[in-house]
């Protein structure tokens, strides 16, 4: 995976105190092809000596000039080539999306436009390269309109998910909340990974709008990370660019290049295998509940066996009652119900799961909480 951090800043220093991070500037995963993987988010950069007030880094130097961080201060000195110690705070976009659904009701057809953009927040030391942490996040911007949007209105879109001008999320603020209480200083003996999804050939072939089943797999599991880290605040490993797995960045400065070395073992890896994906209608005169309900299996393998084996399923929560004419999007529902399933099972990795949960989600699986409860305690307790 390419990183490549764009320096935004001046002056020179070379001995950092820990309490002290320089700021990276904005950077992207897969840097070469980035405008092919974020062509919208893409468009907002600027190189120039002038810059348009709506540029990408711009708006990630307003937010930071406005978060708080508890545990250090963000340095806007330059980091040469030749500095040997230091700790880089980079914003990093790890992806974007754009999905339309088409609906129809009462004879009026509207389109649905979901715009989503994929962050990290890295930290890792500049002498050594060395990782010490990331926060990913996910934003998402949705509005209905009665035609397509056309290429402009995705940009623009887009851009409302990055500037700090917006009234809305921003990838930029939420990164910074989610390091309000970060340190630079700790490294973690027991990093977290999504390794990966799979997905059943039964299961994709109900996604009849997905046109990159690798890239859908990818956002599925981005989607996880942000859930496990909002509900546990495990010290992630992100996921690279595409559907491998890494052990180093790549990132490039001003004037020089260093290798950010991810652990080379990550003792805890989840992944996510999503078994069924089954449409359940049911008419009554002139409406029908149409369920979108998922099964999947998560798993957590740790250093010398396995710490979680869970079937879970969501059937009656993914419901709805509509007109008995209308028709919905299968891909976007059962999307959705899958991301609600792994937002419930990472609230459940947890000291005390929710017993009602797995009433719910595993009602043939015996003492699983039990299960998630030890997973908790052995990959993710921070109380250690």
């Amino acid at each position: 995976m390419l990183l490549s951090v764009l320096g935004l800043s001046i002056g020179a220093a070379s001995n950092a105190l820990a309490q002290n991070v320089y700021w990276g500037g904005v950077s992207f995963s897969g840097w070469e092809a980035k405008d092919s993987l974020y062509p919208n988010v893409a468009s907002y950069l600027c190189r120039a000596e002038s810059c348009a007030d709506d540029s990408i880094d711009g708006w990630a130097l307003t937010a930071v000039g406005n978060a708080k961080f508890d545990q250090f201060s963000v340095s806007m000195d330059y980091i040469s080539g030749g500095a040997v110690e230091g700790v880089i705070m980079t914003p990093m976009i790890t992806g974007e999306s754009f999905a339309m659904v088409e609906d129809v009701t009462g004879g009026q057809t509207n389109f649905i436009h979901v715009y989503r953009v994929f962050g990290s927040l890295l930290f890792f030391e500049f002498g050594s390269g060395r990782f010490i942490s990331a926060k990913p996040v996910v934003v998402q911007f949705t509005d209905t309109l009665p035609a397509a949007a056309t290429a402009e209105q995705k940009r623009a879109a887009f851009g409302r998910l990055l500037s700090s001008e917006s009234s809305g999320p921003n990838v930029f603020e939420q990164m910074f909340n989610r390091a309000n209480s970060a340190s630079t200083t700790t490294f973690s003996d027991r990093y977290v990974r999504v390794s990966g999804v799979s997905i059943s050939p039964a299961a994709g072939a109900e996604l009849v709008g997905v046109q990159d089943l690798d890239a859908w797999k990818l956002q599925v599991g981005r989607f996880f990370e942000s859930y496990l880290l909002d509900a546990t605040d495990a010290p992630l490993v992100p996921a690279a660019s595409g559907s491998e797995i890494t052990d180093e960045f790549v990132a490039t400065f001003a004037n020089a290049s260093t290798r950010i070395k991810l652990p080379k073992t990550v003792p805890f890896e989840f992944s996510v295998e999503v078994r069924r994906m089954l449409e359940l209608s049911t008419v009554d005169r002139q409406q029908k509940t149409l369920c979108h309900a998922v099964a999947i299996t998560l798993r957590l393998e740790g250093p010398m066996e396995r710490l979680l084996d869970a079937p879970l399923v969501r059937t009656k929560e993914s419901c709805g009652v509509i007109a008995a004419e209308k028709q919905l999007d299968k891909t976007y529902y059962f999307t959705q119900s899958l991301f609600s399933l792994l937002r419930e099972a990472s609230a459940n990795l947890a000291e005390k799961p929710n017993k009602d949960f797995f009433k719910r989600a595993a009602p043939k699986s015996k003492k699983l909480d039990r299960q998630f409860s030890a997973a908790w305690k052995a990959a993710l307790d921070n109380g250690w």
